[in-house]
This record gives structure tokens, sequence and C-alpha cells, in this order.
């Protein structure tokens, strides 16, 4: 039994819905489509919130138009942070959070194309490779199966989970000042991404455990710790677009997303990750990386 935010819980994290003898390939394409869909959501709702976030120095400067980007921000946040949730809860029934969290590099490859649609952003062939072999790598965490151990949820280690990326996050702002505007961007995203990659996590958690019952998942003591993560994100994300390009952003925030579910996956149940698991995750962060870099 452990405590946390005042909350006593124990955690008994058993695949239930997957016998051994299933095979992934008997589910797999639909719920691959739905994390496919999630992360669409998720990346056309932070092109509208980078696209609309100057409403706030327009009203500053009482300059026009600044009602208009405040409806293109507030649709970015409902699409990134309630409506992108829904299919990947629903994908999280079935799959490991190392799957889900591959998810976002499709992120990436979404956020150059809208950029390149909604902010005329340029678009290089490398981006093309780099795409396909994000999606391959994603592939290939969506099919492989790893089974899930019981375990109980340390209230210490989930501490600390959060705590870390925040340190990270303030010494390097306390070294970047105000003079490397670039940088300062990046480090925010790579923030948001690692509390991405912790509610990822949690919103597994939650699943397995409560099913898609929404009064189940609103007693469940994970929740607090769940939305903590998601305030967490979307501040850190509206600094990192005041402070630079989406298209800095997004790589460095992307590859958290990827890499941070599986430490914490690691840390709070006990799931090891394999050679195959992470061949594909390193083929999607330097996939990201390689995208970044052209920018």
């Amino acid at each position: 039994m452990t405590s946390i935010f005042g909350l006593q819980f124990e955690a008994e994290y058993d695949n239930v819905l997957l016998s051994n003898t299933q095979k992934w390939g008997e589910f797999a394409p639909v719920h691959v489509l739905l994390g496919f869909l999630g992360t669409t959501l998720l990346a056309a709702g932070n092109v509208l919130q980078k696209k609309g976030i100057s409403w706030m120095d327009m009203i500053r400067k009482r300059q026009n138009g600044s009602t208009g980007r405040f409806f293109l921000w507030i649709t970015g946040i409902l699409l990134s942070y309630i409506l992108a949730a829904l299919p990947t809860a629903f994908a999280s029934q079935f799959m490991t959070p190392q799957a889900i969290s591959a998810f976002a590099g499709w992120g990436v490859v979404m956020m150059v194309a809208l950029s390149y649609l909604l902010l005329n952003e340029k678009l290089y062939f490398t981006d093309l490779i780099f795409s396909i072999l994000i999606v391959a790598g994603i592939l290939v965490l969506s099919l492989v199966r790893k089974p899930m151990n019981s375990c109980v949820i340390e209230a210490r280690s989930l501490f600390l989970l959060f705590v870390g990326p925040l340190l990270v996050l303030i010494i390097n702002l306390l070294i970047a000042g105000n003079r490397n505007r670039k940088w300062k961007a990046a480090v925010l995203g790579g923030f948001a991404g690692s509390m991405t990659g912790l509610a990822i996590v949690l919103m597994n958690i939650l699943v397995q455990e409560n099913g898609l019952s929404i009064p189940a998942l609103i007693r469940s003591p994970y929740l607090i710790p769940y939305y903590t993560c998601g305030v967490l994100m979307a501040i850190s994300m509206q600094l990192a677009y005041k402070n630079g390009d989406m298209i800095v952003v997004a790589p460095v925030q992307n590859s958290m997303i990827i890499i941070y579910p599986s430490i914490c996956a690691y840390v709070l149940m006990q799931i090891p990750v394999n050679q195959v698991q992470a061949a594909a995750m390193g083929t999607i962060v330097l996939s990201c990386i390689g995208i970044l870099k052209r920018r």
C-alpha cells in the first residue's frame, strides 16, 4: 500500500485483457489506426496553438485580429488535450506504453506536413525518408507484444519521475537565460515531452485497471497525477511556442515522448525493453533528429 497526493493505493497491473494465447494480429490494425488518429489530432492541435498563440501579443499591442487567433488557439488546445486523448485511451486497452508512445514519431511527420501547409515552412526529400522510417518503427513497436507484470506502483518513484525532468528544465533555463530562445524552446519542448510520456504510462495504468468506465476512472488515485502531467505539459508547450518555432520544439518533444515512457514503465511497472523495441525506438528518435537538423 502506498500514498500519493494524500491517497493510499496499491496497484496490481495485470494484462487481464489479453491471454497469453492471443496474438496481436487479431486486433492490432484497429488499435494502430486509433493510435495514428490520436497523434494526428494532437499534431493538428499543436499547429493551431502555434498559429494562434500570437493573440496574447496582439491584445497587448492592441492589434486587430486577436479574436480569430484566440479561437484558433482554443481549438488547438481542445484538439491536443481533450479530443486526442480519446482514441489514445481506446488504443491503451490493448497496447503497452512503449507502443503508444511510439506514435509520437508520427506526430513529427504530421507537424512537418501541417507546418508546410499552414505555416509555409519548407519540406525536404529527406523528410519523406525519415517519415517512412518513423512509420516502420511505429509498426514494429505496435506488433511486438510484451507481457505486463503484476506490480505495486511506488509513490516515491512516481514523485521522482515528476521532479527529475523539472530539475533538468530549471537548470537549463537558468543557464540559457534570455539569450538563447531556440535552446529554451527546445528544453521546454523536452520537458513537455517527458510529462506527456509519463501521462501515457499513467493513462495505460488507468485504462488497464478501470477500462473506459468514467466513474471508475474518476475514483482512481492515478487521475490526479495524470492531469498534473497534462497541466505541466500544456504550460511548458505554450512557453515553448512563444520562444521558438514549432519545427524546433516538435522533434525534441516527440523524442522525449518516445523515450521517457520506457523509463517510466520500467521504474513503475518493471516492464523491460527488448532489443527489437530498443532498435525501433532508436530509429524513430534518430529520424526525428534527422528532420530537425534540416531546420
